[in-house]
């Protein structure tokens, strides 16, 4: 999983908040959509056949290049997962380090509302 605890996002014009898509750069289209919202939650949304679906919800903090990440996907029924992977943003691209050195995962920008819920 890409992307802790509640926590505040970066602000600016490198704020990672809003709503990104996922650019196929030959990883698995299973990665999905990501959002940040202001309030510090976010989630990652898959599209199949037309059909979105919530893939996780959780909360995220930012600390420098650190975007660390408490998820819950799998509704309530185990342990939040935490991850802290490395992002960078240019322009409207968004780059987060796949963990385990998968690589790197790229979104470009879709909205900076901060205010997005899963399907």
């Amino acid at each position: 999983m890409l992307l802790a605890a509640a926590g505040c996002s970066s602000t600016g014009a490198s704020s990672i908040v809003g709503e990104w898509q996922y650019i196929d750069n030959g990883h698995p289209a299973a990665i999905g959509d990501v959002f940040f919202n202001t309030d510090g939650t976010c989630g990652s949304t898959l599209t199949y056949q037309g059909q979105s679906s919530c893939r996780y919800t959780g909360t995220y903090r930012t600390s420098g290049n650190d975007l660390t990440i408490a998820s819950d996907d799998d509704g309530g029924a185990a342990p939040s997962t935490t991850t802290t992977d490395s992002f960078s943003i240019s322009g409207t691209t968004l780059t987060l380090d796949l963990p385990d050195g998968g690589g790197e995962a790229q979104y470009s920008r879709v909205s900076s509302s901060g205010n997005t819920t899963c399907p």
